[in-house]
C-alpha cells in the first residue's frame, strides 16, 4: 500500500516538473506532502517510504502532539480532530502557509470531510489524495461493502446485518448452523475496534482462546454478548 501511495505521488511530481505556468502546483523546488494521522499504525512505514524519494518533503500532522510519527519526521503540525468545526479551515491554513502540494490523510474519519471540501483545497492549488464520497461511504461501512461486493458477484463470507438484539440472536442461530465460529463487529468502526469472536459451546475453552490462537481477536461468550449488546447496540448496526 505504501508503494502505491509513493507511485501516485511520484507521478504528480513528474507532472509538476513538466508543467507550465498554468500548473496546479505552487512554489519551486521540493514537492511538499502533508501526511495526517502521524500516530496511525501504518504511519511509520509510509513515512519511511516517502523519505526514500528525495523530491518529496513531508510534513507530518496529527491531533495528538505526541503522535509517534512526530518523532520520525523532521517537521510536524498539530491539527484539530476531524469532527472539530475548524478542521478544514485549519488544514487549509497549513496548506497555504506550508505550500502543500498534496494532502495524504491516514485517518478514516478525515476522509469524507476532506472529500467534501476537495474543491476548496484545489482552489489554493493543493491536491487531496482521497477517493470520491460515494466510494468512501461504501468502503467505510462494512455492511454496505459486503452488499456491494455481492452485487458485483464477488464471494464474501456468510454474514448478516442486524439492527437490534433480536436480529442478532436470530443471525447467530442461522450462522451457527453453517460454520463453527462466528465473529461480529460494528458496521462502522476503524481497524479492529469492536470485533469479537463468539463462543457458543464448551468445545473451545477460554484458555485455548488466549494461549493457542495466533489471530489477534477478543473472544466473548454468547450470554455475555447478549448482555452487552442489549444496552450497547450501535446505531450503525452490526
Amino acid at each position: 500500500m505504501t508503494k502505491l501511495f509513493l507511485l501516485r505521488i511520484q507521478l504528480m511530481v513528474a507532472n509538476k516538473e513538466n508543467s507550465d505556468l498554468s500548473s496546479p502546483f505552487r512554489g519551486t523546488g521540493g514537492f511538499n506532502v502533508l501526511m495526517t494521522g502521524a500516530g496511525a499504525p501504518g504511519a511509520a512505514g509510509i513515512l519511511k517510504c516517502l523519505h526514500s524519494s528525495p523530491e518529496i518533503k513531508v510534513i507530518a500532522a496529527d491531533a495528538d502532539p505526541n503522535a509517534t510519527g512526530r518523532w520520525l519526521n523532521a517537521e510536524f503540525e498539530k491539527i484539530p480532530f476531524a469532527h472539530d468545526e475548524n478542521f478544514i479551515e485549519q488544514l487549509l491554513s497549513i496548506c497555504e502557509r506550508r505550500i502543500i502540494h498534496v494532502v495524504l490523510p491516514l485517518v478514516t474519519k478525515e476522509l469524507i470531510p476532506l472529500a467534501q471540501n476537495k474543491r476548496k483545497f484545489e482552489e489554493q492549488e493543493t491536491r487531496i489524495l482521497v477517493s470520491k464520497i460515494d466510494s468512501l461511504e461504501i468502503a467505510n461501512n462494512k455492511s454496505r461493502l459486503y452488499q456491494f461486493l455481492e452485487w458485483r458477484g464477488i464471494d464474501v463470507p456468510k454474514y448478516r446485518v442486524v439492527e437490534n438484539i433480536d436480529q442478532f440472536e436470530l443471525a447467530v442461530e442461522e450462522l451457527s448452523s453453517l460454520q463453527k465460529r462466528i465473529c461480529f463487529k460494528p458496521s462502522v468502526a476503524k481497524r479492529k475496534q469492536g470485533i469479537f469472536g463468539l463462543l457458543q459451546t464448551t468445545s473451545m475453552s477460554t484458555t485455548s482462546c488466549l494461549m493457542q490462537n495466533k489471530i489477534q481477536l477478543y473472544f466473548i461468550w454468547g450470554c455475555n454478548a447478549h448482555s452487552f449488546l442489549s444496552s450497547h447496540f450501535p446505531e450503525t448496526g452490526w
